[in-house]
């Protein structure tokens, strides 16, 4: 009707439900929901699985669509279309898309500016004999030369029973540039024990921008085929949904299906005002960025956790992606030791075996996102982490910036489940009145943001300075890096951590020095005694802070004095911090006290009429309220 229709409607569809995943019911209907202000031009609507075209058997009903399996739904095996085979394509720089001559091929290209790009697609596994010899038949084109990648992305590799590599991969080259399509055959002879083989294309170098691309029609395997063993395999699918509405806006979206056991313990989910709950009890992360193995701890993976652990640290992360034997080493030693991570995600075999660990908390999906990934692209990934994990969160770091609405956070509110804000304000040699009380300014912009998109429950683990380097030009005061840490639990942290455990040559963290550590020690040691009553909820009336002597405002504009009040469990804590370089003198009114003893400090205060306390320069004082 042409009341439905619009005007002015330039958004595509939504895809706004799909079936739950992961799933065990390998026979269970794949459903899905399209919203749209528009009217949806039905005969748009189209489905497909790997691949496959089954739009002709989707049924609907009350604007849900349904495709019924007519048999479980296995493994994917060897496909000819590279359009269904597994994809990495670095920080989403890059397109994945048909050429507009041949519809039935891959296109990866990327229309924008020069980035740094990387790609790879790798072919589901072909049941193969050991020692046979087969033909690899593959038509490209590519307005690039791409030679020099051989032995790096493009190669095929052999795998046994137990899904090991055995033999050498066998790499192989795509040549000079073509722009017409050109056919290539290699011949290869399989290892003693092969079971199957991948086929894998790829390159990081040239980069594709401006619209070069590089495109793959079909992959053929040619010879003797095993017996096929779906034992053990990724039950992994591709689901492709279109769908154009009456104002010609139109919806391309990829998702996946994994058939797969849900997890039942260590599962990680969001309370309704965003503190983290492990298996249904709250946890508060006090975590510390890029522990690696250094003097500071004997080269040794066992003794830096056992080191954190000691010192009141549960949450931790590495800068090493690769997954290689030192990065199995830091997962082993962390479920040893029980501390939790947030690692970057890997390729979809990693990610499965790396999900069942007791260690992992969180996806680490963008490190300084917003400068090299759009946030459509973190979150295309954490979607796919939620399809084939439902135990875990989502995160991603970056510097907060700008003001609410306009902040680096802004267009990423819905692209992860947490947010992890880079607070380091102690740039110049010389401190000034404004770096502490950024922390607030940066929790009030990121409260701003969540507003603006609605209030989704969020999780923000404050990251907080504890460095000298990389521009950076001194570590904050420890009165300094106590107060920022308290000061973004006052105003709205779920957890807090630190950047760093460790840099190199003139980049220093804080295992630079044993002062250091002693410092960053004392704060995470507190936080950790606090723990359970930090991630209890926040008492509904908020006391406010009355200077009687010093600064009223700090260097930004803001109260001296910050408070916040947990009375919903035992015991009762006031976090208060003085956001000011000047003492002040200030009394925080709550009726009824009847003792209040100042938690760190060894003293009690006079609770009649409330609280009345001198707070030195970015001074802290928690205290514990009895009634």
């Amino acid at each position: 009707k042409d009341a439905d229709y619009v005007v002015g409607d330039k958004a595509p569809p939504v895809l706004t439900m799909l079936s739950q995943s992961p799933t065990e019911d390998t026979m269970a209907p794949i459903q899905f929901r399209l919203d749209d202000q528009s009217l949806l031009v039905k005969p748009s609507v189209k489905f497909f699985l790997d691949d496959i075209d089954l739009t002709a058997k989707l049924t609907a009903s009350n604007g849900v669509f349904t495709y019924q399996p007519e048999q479980p739904i296995k493994p994917p095996g060897f496909s000819t279309s590279p359009r269904s085979w597994q994809r990495t394509n670095y920080v989403g720089a890059l397109t994945f898309t048909e050429p507009p001559d041949e519809p039935s091929a891959l296109r990866v290209t990327r229309d924008k500016p020069n980035v740094d790009t990387s790609f790879t697609l790798t072919s589901w596994p072909a049941p193969v004999l050991p020692n046979q010899t087969y033909r690899i038949l593959f038509t490209v084109r590519h307005d690039v030369p791409l030679f020099g990648n051989k032995g790096k992305h493009n190669v095929i590799t052999w795998r046994d029973a137990e899904h090991n590599v055995i033999g050498k991969p066998v790499p192989f080259e795509l040549g000079a540039e073509c722009t017409v399509w050109k056919n290539c055959e290699l011949k290869v002879t399989s290892p003693a024990n092969a079971v199957t083989a991948t086929v894998r294309f790829g390159f990081d170098i040239p980069n594709l921008y401006d619209g070069h691309y590089f495109d793959i029609l079909e992959v053929k395997f040619e010879g003797p085929a095993g017996k096929e063993d779906l034992t053990g395999r990724l039950n992994l699918h591709t689901v492709r949904i279109m769908a154009e509405d009456m104002a010609g806006c139109r919806l391309d979206e990829e998702r996946v299906i994994l058939y797969d056991k849900p997890a039942t313990s260590n599962i990680v989910t969001m309370r309704d005002d965003g503190f983290v709950l492990i298996d249904g009890k709250p946890f508060f992360p006090i975590g510390l960025y890029a522990v690696w193995k250094k003097d500071f701890n004997n080269n040794s993976f066992d003794v830096a956790f056992q080191g954190l652990k000691d010192a009141g640290f549960n949450f931790a992360h590495t800068y090493n992606s690769a997954r290689n034997e030192e990065f199995t080493e830091f997962l082993d030693a962390a479920d040893r030791h029980g501390i939790k991570l947030w690692i970057t995600k890997s390729d979809v075999n990693n990610f499965q075996s790396e999900k069942r660990r007791p260690s992992i908390l969180a996806w680490y999906l963008g490190d300084d996102t917003s400068m090299h990934i759009p946030p459509e692209v973190v979150r295309k990934n954490h979607l796919l982490c939620h399809a084939m994990d439902n135990a875990h969160l989502t995160t991603q770091a970056d510097g907060v910036g700008g003001g609410g609405g306009n902040s680096n956070y802004t267009a990423y509110v819905h692209a992860t489940d947490s947010f992890l804000p880079e607070i380091y304000p102690m740039h110049g040699a010389t401190p000034t009145p404004t770096e502490v009380p950024q922390v607030i300014q940066d929790m009030k912009t990121i409260y701003e943001d969540l507003k603006l998109a609605g209030n989704p429950v969020k999780s923000i683990w404050a990251i907080i300075q504890h460095f000298e380097g990389w521009g950076w030009q001194r570590y904050p005061t420890h009165a300094e890096q106590r107060a920022m840490t308290y000061l973004s639990i006052i105003h709205g942290a779920h957890g807090v951590t630190w950047y760093t455990y460790g840099g190199r040559g003139k980049n220093h963290g804080v295992t630079h020095t044993p002062e250091q550590w002693q410092l960053i020690c004392s704060v995470a040691g507190e936080l950790a005694q606090l723990k359970d009553v930090l991630t209890s909820r926040n008492a509904k009336t908020q006391p406010t802070a009355t200077v009687t002597s010093g600064p009223t405002k700090d260097g930004l504009g803001f109260p001296s004095i910050s408070c916040l009040l947990k009375d919903n469990a035992e015991p009762k804590i006031l976090l208060t911090a003085n956001s000011s370089p000047e003492a002040v003198q200030a009394k925080i009114p709550l009726a009824g006290l009847k003792k209040v003893t100042v938690l760190f400090e060894n003293r009690t205060l006079d609770a009649k009429d409330g609280i009345s306390d001198n707070f030195a320069p970015f001074d802290v004082h928690v205290y514990q309220l009895e009634y």
